[in-house]
């Protein structure tokens, strides 16, 4: 896919706006200058709009996206807003447009529907119009993710934000790699079919269990069926918990970016960040040392418990009737023996008046001595009591240091309260916005985190009461006479469930080693080190030295990281794809890609600005990059201008025309000099 052409009427700032992009083979790199709030982002997240809809466009105020002069000065009962797409894939020129109709007076939707238009092979003008029917917008929609997937989407528009935060190795980070990989790999067909599978499991379970007329099966069968269920619940629940945090603590840690840049304050933040960090490294300690305190506590109540009772009864003396009763050095089982044998050990058979003898001999005799079972019942004393009085003293340490974090923590907690009052009172209305809204987002964060680990608590709790049930069934089912043929029609779906479980795992682990492989390609050629990138089965990377040490990496290292990350998962999803088509058509393809970036050069050097800005046209078919003049002046501009096939410069118009962007604000630049 290589974008040609990009149309918006009406959409947000934009009143009549169309850009086109090189496509050309060599010069295949456009450029938009522009200062930061001209509407980069709009334009970026168009196209998203274009293709798939609002659901994956990161625009704020969705609802509102008519253009606010059209919307406040129209005097049409309803308006339009749409974006076109033009794309070129397999030398094909594909144009998608989606509308959206907006009654003017109470701004509520009254349609939106898409088309695409192509010619065929034969020359004809093909129109597809998904307000059409349903079939209609459902061959619109494979259309287009016969183009670029809406889950691929994403890992081909990136912004600064979005460049940073993939290299950053943090909660998101690794979600978003983990996302590309299923994205890759199919996991969602695969995940899919799992899913299915797994229903039609439990129908034909609880057609097996209604079969055989047994009410503790049955029982057991629902109870099954309900944790299941409240599983699945309880994961998506925690799922979306993960993500408004991972959102939150973003948004958070950009007011802090944001905060940071006042000199009147910047002091005042570095010092709440650094509190902040401190109190949460305690709060995730002070659980684990509760744990530890509680078992400490059981432990020690043990031992004091068994040195107790030992002390109160280790004088006690045995009944001398009892001992006089024993034979001396008679064991139970040697009683038992006799009795067997039916013999007795003179030669004389045992009548019953012997046998009843004999028994009632035999409550009297010990499995042991009486000597050794007294040594045996000192030696387990000894050995479940030792250590009682260090126990003691550990546990008196543990309970102290545990206060001190109490009080430190109070102390802490204390400090980023004045620290706040004291940001909070800046004379910057600004200032006080954004702080105001940090301490929504904190106290968000906290509840959302104490709500994630009830719910994690949850799913641990009817997990073990599901692996119990499960247990409980498959061993009263292989009591009862089950249906051959609906028990074989169970088995035939679990065995299917866990093919296709183990290859959703296994294809998933070779794509991360996949993508690991080419992300260091590219990672040196960026940094020309031998360093390394290592993904685990978590989605965490570690850098490491030629000598396989773990490596802190730089700045520009970390972006590099991130651009040999975006790199990898282009690469990978392109050769998925050629491959598969390759093998449909029975010849080679060569798919073509385009990536759209903004601000990706904003946090890098000179040095690293070079190397990746001569890296992206030399990977990608197509690099449309968003980014203010300051950026792009430099080493940025010189190794671009190779690749250069179109430069912009996109203003903001002032007074009532500010929200009316049109192609009078988009002029187009002389490509040539240094």
């Amino acid at each position: 896919m290589k974008i040609h052409k990009l149309t918006l009427h009406n959409f947000r700032q934009f009143k009549d706006f169309t850009i086109d992009f090189s496509t050309d083979v060599n010069k295949n790199v456009t450029v938009i200058l522009a200062r930061n709030s001209t509407g980069k982002t709009t334009l970026m997240q168009s196209v998203n709009w274009c293709l798939y809809g609002e659901d994956e466009t990161e625009l704020e105020n969705k609802n509102s996206m008519l253009n606010q002069a059209v919307q406040k000065y129209s005097t049409k009962e309803k308006e339009s807003y749409w974006v076109e797409v033009q794309v070129f894939e397999d030398d094909v020129l594909y144009k998608v447009r989606r509308t959206k109709v907006v009654f003017t007076k109470n701004h509520r939707y009254s349609d939106e529907y898409q088309t695409l238009e192509y010619k065929n092979d034969l020359g004809e003008t093909i129109i597809i119009n998904s307000s059409d029917g349903l079939e209609e917008e459902k061959k619109i929609n494979r259309m287009i993710n016969n183009i670029l997937t809406k889950e691929m989407s994403k890992y081909f528009l990136f912004d600064g934000e979005r460049i940073n935060n993939l290299g950053s190795n943090n909660t998101k980070s690794r979600k978003d790699i983990q996302k590309a990989i299923s994205a890759i790999s199919g996991m969602p067909i695969l995940e899919n079919a799992i899913s299915s599978l797994k229903k039609i499991e439990r129908s034909y379970r609880n057609d097996l269990t209604d079969s055989t007329n047994d009410a503790d099966l049955s029982r057991l069968n629902n109870k099954r069926n309900t944790l299941e269920i409240s599983i699945e619940k309880v994961e998506n629940e925690i799922t979306n918990l993960e993500t408004k945090l991972n959102e939150q603590n973003s948004e958070k840690d950009n007011l802090d970016e944001s905060l940071s840049h006042y000199d009147k304050i910047d002091l005042l933040i570095k010092e709440r960040k650094k509190l902040e960090t401190n109190v949460d490294s305690l709060n995730k300690s002070n659980p684990e040392l509760q744990g530890s305190i509680l078992k400490n506590i059981k432990d020690h109540r043990r031992k004091t418990f068994i040195f107790q009772l030992n002390r109160k009864y280790k004088n006690l003396t045995f009944n001398e009737s009892y001992r006089e009763k024993t034979i001396p050095n008679m064991q139970a089982d040697s009683i038992d023996t006799i009795i067997n044998r039916g013999v007795c050990i003179c030669g004389e058979e045992l009548t019953e008046n012997h046998i009843l003898h004999l028994k009632e001999q035999r409550d009297y005799q010990p499995p042991i001595s009486n000597a050794q079972l007294i040594k045996d019942f000192n030696r387990n004393v000894d050995y479940l009591s030792k250590g009682i009085n260090e126990s003691y003293d550990n546990l008196l340490d543990q309970i102290g240091y545990y206060y001190n974090q109490v009080d430190t923590l109070e102390t802490y907690n204390e400090k980023i309260e004045e620290l706040n009052t004291r940001i909070g009172n800046a004379d910057s209305e600004e200032i006080k916005k954004k702080n105001d809204r940090r301490k929504v987002l904190k106290n968000s964060i906290a509840r959302d985190l104490e709500e994630l680990g009830k719910q994690k608590e949850k799913l641990n709790f009817y997990t073990k009461q599901l692996e119990d049930i499960i247990q409980d069934y498959n061993i009263k089912s292989k009591l009862k006479g089950l249906n051959d043929v609906k028990k074989l029609k169970v088995d035939l779906v679990n065995q299917s469930i866990k093919f296709l479980e183990e290859k959703n795992n296994s294809d998933k682990l070779e794509r991360k080693r996949n993508i690991q492989n080419k992300a260091n390609k590219h990672l040196n050629e960026i940094i020309y080190k031998n360093k390394t990138i290592n993904l685990n089965n978590k989605f965490e990377y570690t850098v490491r030295e030629e000598n396989n040490q773990v490596a802190s990496p730089s700045e520009g290292e970390r972006v590099s990281i991130s651009i040999s990350l975006i790199l990898a998962i282009i690469d990978a999803h392109k050769e998925r794809f050629n491959n598969s088509t390759a093998n449909e058509l029975s010849t080679e393809v060569d798919k073509k890609f385009s990536i759209l970036m903004d601000a990706a050069f904003a946090t890098l050097d000179e040095q690293f600005s070079s190397r990746i800005s001569k890296k992206l046209p030399e990977s990608i078919e197509q690099v449309i990059l968003f980014s203010t003049l300051r950026q792009y002046e430099g080493p940025v501009k010189k190794s671009l201008q190779p690749y250069l096939g179109k430069l912009y410069k996109l203003t903001i118009p002032t007074g009532e025309n500010e929200n009316q962007l049109t192609n009078n604000e988009l002029t187009a630049l002389t490509i040539g000099g240094k």
